[in-house]
């Protein structure tokens, strides 16, 4: 539903997201420390699981906080706002 999040507090300089991408796919917003990053559109016609949608690895050496936000929206060809985590990767 649109405004549900997911966020993970880590310590670390890098952050890594993994989504699955298709045809059910909906656009989520990426924030780190509060700050929109970028905005990842899950549509794919193929389903596909373990995709990369976000990398920092210039972050510093302290605590960060990841987050991902549903925006609701679509791409105009999904069926759907569907959003997924499938890993976060800290170091």
């Amino acid at each position: 539903m649109t405004g549900d999040y997911m966020e993970y507090t880590f310590t670390g300089t890098t952050v890594e997201f993994y989504t699955q991408v298709g045809t059910g796919g909906g656009i989520l917003d990426i924030y780190i420390d509060g700050v929109k990053q970028t905005s990842f559109d899950s549509y794919s016609a193929t389903q596909t699981y373990q995709i990369l949608a976000y990398e920092n690895t210039s972050l510093s050496n302290a605590s960060h906080t990841i987050k991902m936000v549903v925006t609701g929206t679509k791409n105009a060809s999904s069926t759907n706002v569907n959003c997924h985590v499938d890993r976060i990767v800290s170091r």
